[in-house]
C-alpha cells in the first residue's frame, strides 16, 4: 500500500484506509488515464488491491502435496530432495509428515556441513516455523513476510494444525507471474475446443466461469483453481477426471500441487 499511499498524497486525497476497493481502483484507473502511474504500475497495483481479498489458501501448496524431510534424515538425502524437487527450503517433520517441528534452508545445512563432522542430520539445521492463519488475505501474509524478514511459512487450519506451506516466491508470482496475462486485452481464459468443451485457465476469475456455466455457488473462492480445491478439499492431478454441479472437469495440464489448465464440458442439462 505504501506506493498507493503516496499518489493519494500527490493527488492530495484520502487516506486509502478511507476508500474502499472499488474507490481505490477507479482511483488507480484514473491516474493510469492521466498519466500519473504508467500502465505497467497501474496493473501491478490493481493486483496487489485484489490480493486484499485473496485468502491464504487459495495460493499455498497444501502440505500433502509440499516436499517435506523426515527429522532424521542424513544430509545426502536433504541434498538429494532438494535436487528431485528443485527446492532449497523444506519443512521438518517428526515421525508423521503432519507432525511439523521446523524447517530448514539447504544453503545453510551446506554452509554447517563443511564447518562440522560427523554423521548429521535434518533436525540439527532446523529453524523455528513461523505460523500464519490460512484465512488471512494474501496481502496481510506479504506484509508478515517483510516484518518478519522470512522466506517462507507455514499456514494452519482454525484448529492450530499445519495445513499449507507458503513461499516469498509464491506470493511474488500471485502478484507479477500473471501480468503479462492482465496486460494483454487479448487474453483468453475460455478457449472452445468444438463439441460443448472448453479448454479453461484455472486461474480464471470464479464469478466469470460461473456466470459463463451458469454454476451456482457461495464459494469465497477467488479463482476457478481455488473453488475447485474448497470443494474437492484437494488438489486434482493432472489427467485426472470429475464432475461438479453438471459439469465435467478434465485437468489437462498441472502439477502436484497446483492446476492450470482444465477440459470443461457441460453435463446434459446444458
Amino acid at each position: 500500500m505504501i506506493q498507493i499511499r503516496k499518489l493519494l498524497k500527490k493527488l492530495k486525497l484520502k487516506k486509502p484506509d478511507k476508500l474502499t476497493i472499488q474507490e481505490l481502483q477507479l482511483l488507480l484507473a484514473k491516474a493510469v488515464a492521466q498519466n500519473a502511474l504508467t500502465r505497467d504500475e497501474g496493473h501491478m497495483m490493481q493486483r496487489i488491491l485484489s490480493l486484499s481479498q485473496t485468502p491464504l489458501w487459495e495460493v499455498m501448496i497444501p502440505l500433502p502435496q509440499a516436499s517435506s524431510i523426515e527429522a532424521s534424515a542424513k544430509v545426502d538425502q536433504i541434498i538429494d530432495l532438494c535436487l528431485k524437487s528443485g527446492h532449497s527450503r523444506f519443512p521438518v517433520y517428526e515421525k508423521t509428515p503432519d507432525n511439523i517441528i521446523g524447517i530448514i534452508h539447504v544453503k545453510e545445512v551446506l554452509r554447517l556441513w563443511r564447518k562440522k563432522s560427523g554423521d548429521l542430520r535434518a533436525v540439527e539445521f532446523i529453524r523455528l516455523p513461523v505460523f500464519l492463519p490460512q484465512t488471512i488475505k494474501v496481502s496481510q501474509a506479504l506484509s508478515e513476510f517483510r516484518r518478519k524478514k522470512i522466506s517462507i511459512a507455514l499456514a494452519i487450519d482454525e484448529y492450530g494444525a499445519p495445513a499449507g506451506l507458503i513461499t516469498s516466491e509464491d506470493l511474488t508470482a500471485e502478484i507479477v507471474g500473471q501480468m503479462q496475462d492482465e496486460l494483454d486485452r487479448e487474453y483468453q481464459y475460455l478457449i472452445p475446443l468444438g463439441g460443448r468443451s472448453f479448454s479453461v485457465d484455472a486461474r480464471m476469475p470464479l464469478d466469470k466461469f460461473a456466470g459463463q456455466f451458469k454454476v451456482h455457488t457461495e464459494s469465497k473462492a477467488h479463482s476457478l483453481a481455488g473453488f475447485l480445491f474448497e470443494e474437492l478439499q484437494r488438489i486434482p492431478l493432472p489427467g485426472e477426471s470429475f464432475k461438479l454441479q453438471g459439469l465435467e472437469f478434465t485437468v489437462t495440464q498441472g502439477a502436484a500441487s497446483k492446476i492450470y489448465k482444465l477440459k470443461v464440458s457441460p453435463g446434459k442439462k446444458y
